[in-house]
């Protein structure tokens, strides 16, 4: 247990590194610094202060202290201050990770329902025609992209129906559209296990799938079992060198 948490540390870790490089030179490959780049955007902009604020977020120093600085800092869990607010960036993500796990949880408990209602429906419906609809829904919503789904309800409930603002505004639609869009998404992989394995057992030849394991249902068996007891060669058994005959030979 000890070497797995070891080893699951250490790919936590590589996998950090790895995204903080990649980070650390596409900032680099910017025509300049972002300090420079966000006070130079207003002409009024004292070089003093630029100055200033590339000495306190470590822009005045090589390439190699910054990396291994900030590296150091983002161990630590200090990942700076805000370009805008000048807030800890740590802060202003915990001021969102409370609307953030609701959405999440909210989207995912809207997703086990709606795969059940698409596996419940596809069940019982009475139309082969229909059934089939209903099976193919899940592949549908895995193949529709979610910012796309969610720009298309934006328009219609927003600026054609004016049902929805734009910007979020505590009412139920402005949770309930983007729970919608999320959970469209993730329903699709459940609902398609959901099917694969209700189609195994409606398909199946033995109808075993809701028997008690170890056990099956009487009268019934595998369907090669059952071919291989049917097409089986009856050797005859000898006794003192005669074959023994059995009622049914006669």
């Amino acid at each position: 247990m000890a070497r797995y948490l070891v080893h699951r540390i250490g790919q936590a870790l590589l996998v950090i590194w790895l995204a903080y490089t990649l980070v650390f030179l596409a900032v680099q490959l910017l025509p300049s610094d972002p300090v420079t780049i966000f006070l130079t955007s207003d002409s009024a902009v004292d070089q003093a202060a630029v100055d200033a604020m590339k000495k306190q977020y470590g822009y005045d120093q090589p390439l190699l202290v910054q990396y291994v600085q900030q590296f150091a800092a983002l161990l630590r869990g200090d990942a700076g201050f805000s370009l805008t607010s000048g807030e800890p960036v740590t802060e202003r993500i915990g001021g969102a990770v409370g609307s953030t796990l609701a959405l999440a949880g909210a989207a995912l408990g809207t997703a086990v329902v709606l795969a059940l209602t698409v596996v419940a429906a596809a069940s019982l419906a009475p139309s082969p025609v229909l059934r089939r609809v209903l099976v193919n829904l899940p592949p549908l919503f895995s193949a529709v992209p979610v910012f796309w789904l969610g720009l298309v309800l934006l328009e219609l409930l927003s600026i054609r129906l004016g049902l929805l603002s734009l910007f979020p505004d505590g009412s139920f639609l402005s949770l309930a559209v983007p729970v919608f869009v999320l959970a469209v998404h993730v329903s699709a992989p459940m609902a398609q296990v959901l099917l694969k394995a209700w189609t195994g057992c409606t398909g199946s030849p033995s109808s075993t799938c809701s028997a008690p394991r170890g056990r099956r249902r009487p009268g019934f068996l595998p369907a090669r079992a059952e071919e291989r007891r049917r097409t089986r060669p009856v050797r005859p058994r000898h006794r003192g060198g005669h074959p023994v005959r059995r009622v049914s030979d006669y």
